[in-house]
């Protein structure tokens, strides 16, 4: 849920992902001011009048579908005074000047590139106006709505309509359905979801800024270190209950970890697009490149470990505003890792599909193109980052380590002291 998109890094790969893992995220907005609970409401539920024109508004709904075609007919289209009769509950029927006249048919409501064409002022569902585009990539569009049932202003990511994209909206809302808890709210939680003309939607809470838009906004400035440690815990309770239930993030970056509305400290966790199962993946290739772990580079197996490698990467980015690796490429990504890391393990390169694009038979890594050729273990964190806090220092480097069986775990880091001496007033909750 992004409003705005960034070209500093390279998409995601598979080809469905690009724009998500490019600087496009799911940012929702501040919504408008809510109703006053002291305006009052008309008796009666029919339409509102106003000199010639009809309001789409139900007063004092939900009302039937019988009823809506009675009252509110002028502004339906003719595909819509059938449709309507698929829903129970009507709310909102959206602005007669805004909807697409299809003529009856029930095709059209589609781009070429097969996002669904929303207008501002029409309605999703019968329930949700859409008031305006938070963002849009190749997985669909997000709409800040204001839900008519709930008289709260909500977000609606609406997926793309292909079968790919179908699939893997479906595979999303499974994960979130399993995330749901009312122990951890560093998770966002799935609120709705259904099939409006054939595209898969899922209905979310307005969240405020992500963090790579607030780092942005701040000009890239380092964060205090309080605040990072207040992200970092937060952050490392929705990896543990993920984790716990055998669900692997697969894209965790600045983009998809979001401020409450109104914080700059507490975060949920968004965007499980890419999200697999333990033992079930379904990308060879995933995560952004500037957070991507080794394993999944080198094409070998993967599962909750590739998280805590993007994990410190994010908290190197927050307390010095750049990214810890800002490889071009996966050839100069894999060489800054060994710059700092040194070589791998040998099982990695024999194990990895990927290995030899990257690595010599004997292990060692190819030089990178245009590129000096670099020395093993010839930096420091300290070096690269300039962090002198030991205690960070020695939780990133436990994050940081090539053999994903050896990476500490987010149960681990939770008791790492560095999380554990964070700000007062700001323990974790329960995950």
């Amino acid at each position: 849920m992004q409003n705005s998109v960034n070209k500093r890094r390279k998409p995601l790969v598979p080809q469905h992902r690009e724009v998500i893992s490019s600087r496009t995220t799911h940012t929702i907005t501040s919504p408008h001011p809510p109703r006053s609970k002291s305006t009052s409401r008309p008796t009666s539920s029919r339409a509102v009048v106003s000199g010639s024109s009809i309001s789409p508004t139900v007063i004092r709904g939900p009302i039937s579908p019988d009823e809506a075609l009675c009252q509110y007919s002028p502004v339906l289209t003719q595909y819509e005074k059938k449709e309507i009769f698929k829903f129970k509950e009507i709310y909102y029927l959206g602005k007669l000047t805004k909807k697409i006249n299809n003529k009856g048919i029930s095709t059209g409501w589609d781009t070429p590139s097969h996002h669904y064409n929303a207008q501002v002022g029409d309605h999703i569902n019968y329930r949700f106006e859409i008031r305006s585009l938070l963002g849009k990539g190749a997985f669909g569009q997000v709409l800040r709505c204001y839900d008519h049932k709930t008289q709260k202003h909500i977000a609606v990511k609406i997926i793309i309509n292909t079968p790919q994209m179908m699939k893997q909206g479906e595979r999303e809302i499974e994960i979130l359905k399993k995330l749901v808890s009312s122990e951890n709210n560093y998770i966002i939680q799935l609120l709705d979801n259904f099939t409006f003309r054939n595209h898969l939607c899922a209905v979310f809470e307005v969240l405020g800024q992500n963090l790579y838009d607030y780092s942005k906004s701040m000009r890239f400035r380092p964060m205090p270190a309080p605040q990072v440690q207040t992200i970092a815990r937060e952050v490392l309770v929705a990896l543990n209950f993920c984790h716990s239930k055998k669900i692997c993030h697969c894209d965790l970056k600045p983009e998809n970890i979001m401020f409450n509305s109104g914080s700059t400290k507490d975060i949920q966790l968004i965007d499980y697009g890419s999200s697999c199962y333990v033992g079930d993946p379904h990308f060879d290739y995933i995560q952004s490149r500037y957070y991507r772990a080794p394993e999944v580079i080198l094409g070998m197996n993967y599962g909750t470990p590739m998280d805590m490698w993007s994990f410190a990467g994010i908290v190197v980015e927050l307390l010095t505003g750049k990214p810890l690796f800002a490889g071009s490429n996966e050839s100069e990504q894999m060489a800054k890792y060994v710059e700092l890391l040194g070589n791998p393990p040998r099982e990695m390169i024999v194990n990895g599909k990927q290995s030899l694009k990257y690595f010599t038979e004997a292990g060692v890594i190819r030089p990178v193109r245009g590129k000096k050729r670099i020395a093993p273990k010839s930096v420091t964190i300290q070096s690269l980052t300039n962090i002198k806090n030991a205690g960070i220092v020695d939780l990133l480097m436990k994050c940081l380590v090539w053999d994903q069986t050896k990476r500490i775990t987010a149960s681990e880091a939770l008791n790492h002291p560095w999380i554990t001496q964070a700000a007062p007033g700001s323990a974790p909750k329960k995950a």
